[in-house]
């Protein structure tokens, strides 16, 4: 029983991080946590372990816990966001992971992709999304062909296969909930919209038993309980990361467009309905609830913090120009919307050795792919919500504000993730004012953006 005012749990599990926060209904943190997570790549292979990632989120738990002390009784409500395309196997009888978890950066389900057979056109119409190898289903599909430990549960009943949210929930609920919010699961490539249950031909298409996976449900359905000191805490709302970002500081506004750039930067503009894209951005489910589902329409850039960490590492690969100032042609981790290229070669045009131009090239090259995915929204934006890790340096705030002709505004707390979580547990936090650092556009420099852009995407494009 409470004693003081209610608090809220909110735990988000990122690609480069876990973090857990409480706060008050004011949305002021009361205890907090982080610990990085650490990420193995090889060429096309984009893993973390699924036990490190559970034990990350455990470990902030008891942090939390230990912080609060007797107030810890007080917390009466958790939500839980976590990175929406990566998977998981495990076996449900000893709770033994079966396979990494497979990030949504990991490309090695191409083949299982190809070999499925699917039309483009019916699998947008159906899904939302645009057949990659970024989305779950083919990933899912290489654990089954390539893992024996998995086969071995599926034919012996045991499998647990799906989105890392199903995997975690189903481990801190204790074994007892078996379920996956519907933002997740639709970013598997195996949900159908329309239906809103697991598409049987998108399964059979890759092998995957309908049987064998979670059930599907609305993130405010209720996802079991947790241990959280002495006690147990119901975990009320699960949701893909992203999803939770443009109502993170409000309801969500149909004239802002979102920017969160971390590892990779997602351009988020709310819709009404299931308006699909025909540009080659994706329909995606921000959110299911009792008060209906939530669209957005969802541009995607793979290369943002993580082609900064490839160039400050040195191993990108530099060509002569033909007479420009440089370029950087940005397929890091798959080229994304609107084009969808899962193995773009990635390099440098003209000077690529000095530190800093290489920094330089590359931050403009993340502005040119959210410059080409805002110009292929459906409406047209009057002000752009800047969220992430990259909201912290001020020459991309700048640029996409010239480049877009746009008011950038950048909250003091950036981590949208983590408050959009927050938001979903307490209508109140949802409400509070985080304060605003605003960019205003320079409209002398907007020109000489798009002619740069376009000759940067006439040069993207050529090397396809």
């Amino acid at each position: 029983m409470t004693t003081e005012a209610p608090l809220f749990l909110a735990i988000d599990q990122g690609g480069h991080s876990t973090r857990v926060v409480v706060a008050d209904d004011a949305g002021r943190e009361v205890a907090s946590y982080a610990a990085p997570v650490a990420t193995a790549r090889d060429g096309e292979r984009v893993e973390q372990q699924a036990e490190e990632l559970l034990e990350s989120v455990l470990g902030g738990l008891r942090t939390v816990a230990g912080e609060l002390g007797g107030r810890a009784a007080d917390v009466i409500a958790a939500g839980l966001a976590v990175q929406r395309a990566s998977v998981v196997c495990w076996d449900r009888e000893t709770g033994a992971a079966l396979s990494p978890a497979l990030s949504w950066m990991d490309r090695r389900g191409l083949p299982q992709l190809e070999a499925a057979g699917l039309d483009p056109g019916v699998v947008h119409e159906r899904t939302g999304l645009y057949r990659s190898p970024h989305y779950g289903a083919s990933k899912l599909a290489w654990c089954l062909q390539e893992l024996p430990a998995v086969r071995r549960a599926a034919d012996a009943g045991r499998l647990g296969l799906g989105p890392l949210s199903s995997y975690l929930v189903w481990q801190l609920s204790g074994g007892e909930c078996y379920r996956v919010d519907a933002t997740t699961a639709q970013r598997t490539l195996l949900w159908d919209r329309h239906a809103r249950k697991w598409s049987p031909e998108l399964c059979a298409a890759f092998g995957i038993p309908v049987d064998a996976l979670p059930r599907v449900v609305d993130c405010d359905a209720g996802f079991g309980e947790l241990a959280f000191g002495d006690r147990a805490v119901p975990l009320t709302r699960c949701a893909g990361d992203q999803g939770l970002v443009p109502t993170a500081y409000g309801a969500a506004d149909d004239a802002t467009v979102c920017v969160n750039a971390g590892t990779g930067a997602f351009v988020l503009m709310p819709v009404s309905g299931e308006r699909l894209s025909e540009r080659g951005l994706l329909l995606t489910l921000a959110w299911s609830g009792r008060d209906g589902p939530r669209w957005v329409e969802e541009g995607t850039v793979n290369g943002a913090a993580s082609a900064l960490t490839r160039a400050h590492a040195g191993d990108l690969p530099v060509e002569p120009g033909d007479g420009h100032d440089g370029y950087f042609l940005n397929g890091v981790g798959g080229l994304g919307s609107p084009w969808w290229i899962p193995d773009y070669p990635s390099r440098f045009l003209g000077d690529g050795s000095d530190p800093e131009e290489r920094e330089r090239l590359v931050l403009e090259s993340i502005v040119y792919l959210i410059m080409a995915n805002v110009a292929r929204l459906q409406t047209a934006p009057e002000r752009l919500l800047l969220t992430g890790g990259l909201s912290q340096r001020v020459r991309l705030c700048q640029s996409l504000a010239d480049a877009l002709d746009l008011p950038v505004d950048v909250p003091e707390d950036r981590e949208a993730t983590l408050r959009g979580t927050l938001a979903a547990l307490s209508p109140t936090i949802a409400a509070t004012d985080p304060g605003f650092h605003r960019a205003e556009p320079d409209r002398g420099a907007g020109e000489r953006w798009r002619e740069r852009q376009a000759r940067w995407e006439a040069l993207l494009l050529d090397g396809m």
